[in-house]
């Protein structure tokens, strides 16, 4: 004969009926409901108990029709027998009466009356009476006996009717029970679509982000390619405009060279004892500096026409110039807003965790930092100019959302197992071996043995073996000092300096260590510190949702 201790019922018991969190959503949202271990027991044995209960009242009843229906039986028999009776002791009645009127009273010597068949015929009477005396009597009891049978009819349909309601009852909370966890399994579905989306959506809005680098450094390249035209125009004006000065000093010393000699000729020629040779001579002179004069002019027509291009040209540099600082303005604007509201988003999720966002961050940047050193050279003061401004600005916005992004891509936000429920907390509790208050460092994620476990994060396995309390257990390091570790494995399945990536199997869900049931002891650990995995489970449902 096969035996089951209590231990074995309690543990088929705690397998049966485990916590269980229901994901439910509608239009406002995602809502979870939590169903104790405990809820799920009292329900159950409240169903049971109802059903026993009704199959009870049930036998009962039958029981008690099978009764009701002998006893019918056996007072129909005894109404026929009284009503024989009654027709016997009126028979009998009528043949005394007759005996009484007809017959001839013979007396006895003495003078008294002979018994004879009257004798006879009160004696019958006398044990008829009795025996209807006691029939009656009997027939009384039975129908006591009826009545309570009646009454306790009453009672078990009344009982019946209360018991069928009840099971109505708890077949209404089964079933909406079971239409729960249907919505929990489509509401899961659901969330694991939306992820994809998500996943999606934040992929595209990445490549939309270095489009967007992409394009402000087209914009950034342009710009200083503009401002190296326009600095080289202003060169080459300056250039035009002090050759322009040069000509005007040159043609204002040929036109007082030109007056000089008309001088020098008006003079020679008042002179009679002018020889025709030096006159050759002036004439050969006064024409050269007429034809220099000519080109001098030329040329500064030449220059004016040239610089007025040129401004024209600086002009239409600087409109261009503008229009381009204007759309760069409002581009860096729209940048740096998108920027801000994502980097807000992100803040918001990381806060989530309880970690320290600005100690997070300043992680990321110092192991990016590399080695850096020089001599200090000053730049000369920064030209107020509200692009570069912008730019600067967002180019601080784009160095911390790319530091939350990677910090965020490095925190476990995901939960080790597909499928599970939460048998223990994180925080105070009672220890499940002493009974007594203590701390619980981590999340137990119940689930069927031999499920897979995941990494939570891409990181660096630091440790796999067998470790006292936790059994076989799995430690993986994500940087920027986060730690998760996964105790109680059945099986495990990486080493030692291996690296792992995100939701990729590190082992099997198990018993061993100081264990009560199949679970994973889900710790994470920021900077050896421990912290609630709840925290960032939901962090990572608010990253889903976007």
């Amino acid at each position: 004969m096969v035996r089951i201790s209590g231990g074995a019922i309690r543990s088929r018991l705690d397998r049966t009926f485990r916590d269980r969190t229901l994901l439910l959503r509608d239009n406002a949202g995602i809502r979870s409901l939590h169903i104790s271990a405990r809820a799920q027991k009292i329900a159950a044995g409240s169903v049971c108990a109802c059903a026993l209960t009704l199959v009870a009242a049930l036998g009962g009843m039958a029981w008690q029709h099978e009764a009701l229906e002998s006893r019918q039986a056996e007072i129909a028999s005894l109404r026929a027998q009284y009503s024989d009776l009654q027709g016997r002791i009126a028979g009998l009645r009528d043949t005394a009466d007759d005996i009484v009127a007809n017959a001839d009273i013979e007396t006895t010597q003495d003078g008294q009356p002979d018994g004879g068949p009257v004798a006879a015929v009160r004696d019958n009477l006398t044990d008829l009476a009795a025996a209807n005396r006691k029939l009656t009597q009997r027939i009384a009891r039975v129908r006591a006996g009826v009545r309570g049978a009646d009454a306790r009819a009453e009672e078990l349909a009344a009982e019946r009717d209360r018991l069928r309601r009840q099971l109505a009852n708890a077949e209404a909370a089964l079933a909406k029970v079971t239409r729960q966890r249907e919505e929990a399994r489509q509401a899961r579905a659901d969330l694991g679509t939306e992820l994809t989306a998500q996943r999606a959506h934040r992929q595209a809005e990445a490549a939309g982000r270095a489009h967007a680098e992409a394009h402000a450094d087209r914009l950034t390249a342009r710009l200083d390619m503009a401002r190296d035209r326009v600095t080289a125009l202003r060169d080459e004006l300056k250039a035009v405009e002090a050759r322009l000065t040069a000509s005007r000093t040159r043609h204002q010393a040929l036109l007082a060279e030109r007056a000089r000699l008309a001088d020098n000729v008006r003079a020679l020629e008042g002179r009679l004892g002018l020889s025709s040779g030096d006159g050759r001579n002036l004439m050969a002179r006064v024409s050269a500096v007429a034809k220099a004069l000519r080109d001098a002019q030329q040329d500064k027509r030449s220059l004016a026409s040239t610089r007025n291009k040129l401004r024209k040209r600086v002009a239409s540099l600087e409109s261009e110039l503008s229009k381009l600082r204007e759309r760069d303005l409002g581009l860096f604007k729209h940048f740096a807003e998108r920027t801000g509201s994502g980097l807000t988003r992100v803040r918001e999720t990381v806060a989530m965790t309880g970690v320290d966002v600005d100690k997070l961050v300043r992680r990321v940047k110092t192991a990016h930092a590399g080695a850096k050193g020089g001599p200090l050279v000053k730049l000369d003061a920064p030209v107020n100019d509200p692009i570069a401004k912008h730019a600067s600005r967002l180019s601080r916005k784009m160095r911390r959302m790319l530091a939350l992004q990677e910090a965020l891509g490095s925190m476990p936000l995901t939960a080790p197992v597909e499928s599970y429920w939460i048998s223990s907390y994180f925080g105070k509790r009672r220890d499940p071996y002493t009974d007594e208050w203590a701390m619980h460092e981590g999340l137990d994620l119940a689930a069927d043995a031999g499920s897979a476990v995941k990494a939570t994060a891409p990181g660096k396995v630091v440790f796999a073996g067998h470790r006292a309390g936790y059994g076989r257990m799995v430690k993986v390091d994500h940087g920027l000092g986060l730690v998760t570790v996964y105790g109680h494995l059945k099986e495990i399945r990486v080493q030692q300096g291996e690296r792992v990536g995100h939701r990729e199997k590190v082992g099997e869900l198990g018993n061993t260590g100081r264990s009560t049931g199949p679970h994973v002891h889900y710790e994470v650990r920021m900077d050896g510190d421990p912290a609630d995995p709840m925290k960032f489970l939901k962090a990572g449902k608010h990253v889903f949702k976007g």
